[in-house]
């Protein structure tokens, strides 16, 4: 990996993080969705985010993403518990994606899907 695309990619986990959490606070949490549920950006970018770069890379943008959810003022949850259950999701998709790469050479894009769907259900299970 040159130091351009490490340089990039250092850049880019935050910049996709805000971005996350930004829209999740401003538009998605104040659409009327029926059935009152809402998707979760935040725990989505996660996921990606782990898929894409690793388990310890996905621990920390899940801790980061959750933390700032969690002290973002209609928070009406006990403080930490989103950084915990998104740190989870993101360690976990971080390392199926190291089994699944270890186990079969590659990586294609729906074995990516299935892990981030996977790690999206759990961590919505986590938060309930």
């Amino acid at each position: 990996m040159t130091a351009l695309r490490r340089t990039a990619q250092a850049l880019a986990i935050p910049v996709a993080l805000l971005l996350a959490v930004t829209l999740q606070l401003a538009v998605v949490n104040r659409a009327p969705f029926p059935g009152g549920a809402t998707p979760d950006l935040v725990l989505l970018a996660v996921a990606a985010l782990a898929v894409c770069a690793g388990p310890m890379t996905g621990m920390l943008a899940g801790f980061c993403g959750g933390l700032a959810l969690d002290v973002a003022p209609p928070a009406a949850h006990l403080a930490g518990e989103y950084a915990l259950v998104f740190c989870l999701v993101g360690y976990a998709c971080g390392r199926a994606r190291n089994a699944i790469i270890h186990a079969t050479g590659e990586q294609t894009m729906w074995t990516s899907l299935t892990v981030m769907a996977l790690g999206v259900a759990a961590g919505e299970a986590g938060k309930a």
